[in-house]
């Protein structure tokens, strides 16, 4: 299995996700064109995706989805009943093609790509966020991303993986001292908006065991984080309860263009 990062941040995310030959996105916050030049860059193109999945219906993880599903109105979307009512009342979904949605709930497992999906209910501010952990006989992945809190529920459901790609939106200090107005910051804190390095950290460390080699550190703040402390952050926490941190690969995915590739 392969992972990578197309974009991810504020101004876009998407993740392409390669399975036994077949393709598939999880978001799509970029353009089409974007999107075809990432695709085309590890030689592959739009037209292989199998299959799309969303884990919410923000403008940055779904800008995409009209131009994609005009080009290719036979490529299931697979959302969460809430994320398609939130894209109803979104002025997207007048260019969308309906008829391409797969509805899905919270933990109700589905296969695509060969790759079996659990998707697992998120704490955003929207009506029903995911991330999705997906299963195959060469190990296990989670992509985790826009939410203010995790709990025991989450971590339960996302024990013994090889990889995760893990939100590590803003370091606390940075965000409280930066230049977002105050009910932005309020929102961004809460346990309704996105993942601080600490709190990151602290997931890590849950999910931490010999058999994780791979973490790609998500949706990196601009204005509010660096690459640099967020990767510091998770190294020490793993340092701090005894685990070598050489023990597995921390990076941080790009906002733009593409991540390194995780093979497991």
């Amino acid at each position: 299995m392969k992972l990578i990062s197309l974009a991810s941040g504020s101004s876009g995310n998407a993740y392409l996700v390669e399975q036994n030959g077949k393709l598939l996105l999880i978001d799509i916050g970029l353009s089409y064109r974007k999107l075809t030049e990432e695709l085309h860059a590890l030689d592959h193109g739009p037209e292989e995706i199998c299959a799309v999945l969303l884990t919410h219906e923000h403008n940055d993880h779904v800008a995409g989805l009209p131009t994609f599903t005009k080009h290719h109105p036979a490529v299931p979307v697979i959302a969460s009943y809430g994320a398609f009512d939130g894209l109803s009342s979104d002025k997207i979904f007048s260019r969308l093609n309906l008829g391409a949605f797969e509805l899905i709930r919270p933990y109700e497992r589905f296969n695509v790509a060969d790759i079996d999906f659990l998707p697992v209910s998120t704490s955003h501010d929207t009506a029903e966020s995911l991330a999705y952990r997906g299963d195959t006989e060469s190990g296990s992945f989670a992509l985790i991303t826009d939410l203010g809190c995790w709990a025991e529920e989450l971590a339960g459901r996302m024990e013994g993986l090889s990889a995760l790609c893990l939100e590590a939106n803003h370091d606390l200090h940075m965000l409280e001292m930066g230049p977002y107005p105050y009910p932005l910051k309020l929102r961004i804190e809460s346990n309704k908006g996105h993942l601080s390095n600490d709190d990151a950290a602290a997931l890590l460390l849950r999910l931490w065991h010999p058999g994780l080699k791979e973490v790609l550190l998500t949706h990196l703040s601009k204005e509010n984080n660096l690459p640099e402390l967020a990767l510091q952050t998770m190294t020490s926490e793993l340092q701090i309860h005894g685990i070598d941190p050489q023990s597995l690969t921390i990076q941080t995915a790009p906002r733009s263009g593409l991540s390194r590739t995780i093979v497991f």
